[in-house]
């Protein structure tokens, strides 16, 4: 072994080595080696959630822009690209010209579609957001976790920031068996 229990480690140490060394103090041999790690780790993530939840809601006002592409030259199909609307979704679309056997030819036609939306802004309590960053942020840390882990603890934070915004800050304990197999060098 090459850490003993408690000490910090990160990653890409080598934990367990197959590394012999003679009675004189030299590498003698390289043999494989294996053993189980397990490791606390802590995961930590914060954000900032609103204190409303917002709806959008499409009107019947779009525009659409056009553009053709030959090879890699772009052609605009109209003057400018001004939706003109404060609020609005974008939708893309794109088509390209395939030959008999559906190779490329180099030519596509691009649409780029603006449109406008109202939004509705519907309050939400303190404690809604926070339940609702929390769980955002226990999704993210959950992404970075290992196969098996085991949460041991978790401490959940949070602030006003404003009259709109409530920043939450999540820091989960875990067990994790860290150990990873690697080529002998």
């Amino acid at each position: 072994k090459m850490v003993s229990a408690g000490d910090t480690v990160l990653a890409g140490d080598v934990l367990i080595s197959g590394t012999v060394y003679n009675s004189s103090g030299t590498v003698g041999a390289y043999v494989p080696a294996s053993g189980d790690v397990e490791a606390y780790t802590w995961h930590e993530k914060k954000g900032r959630y609103k204190l409303y939840h917002e709806t959008k809601i499409p009107t019947k006002n779009q525009k659409t822009y056009r553009k053709l592409k030959v090879f890699s030259h772009e052609i605009n199909l109209y003057k400018s690209e001004n939706p003109g609307y404060k609020d609005y979704i974008v939708e893309e679309k794109s088509r390209e010209l395939r030959g008999i056997g559906g190779e490329n030819l180099g030519i596509g036609l691009f649409e780029k579609r603006y449109l406008e939306v109202d939004i509705i802004r519907e309050p939400i309590s303190y404690d809604m957001a926070v339940y609702a960053g929390k769980n955002d942020l226990e999704e993210q840390i959950a992404k970075e976790l290992l196969p098996g882990a085991e949460l041991l603890e978790e401490n959940v934070f949070h602030q006003l920031i404003d009259d709109e915004t409530v920043e939450v800050s999540v820091t989960m304990e875990f067990i994790e068996k860290i150990g990873r197999r690697a080529p002998i060098n």
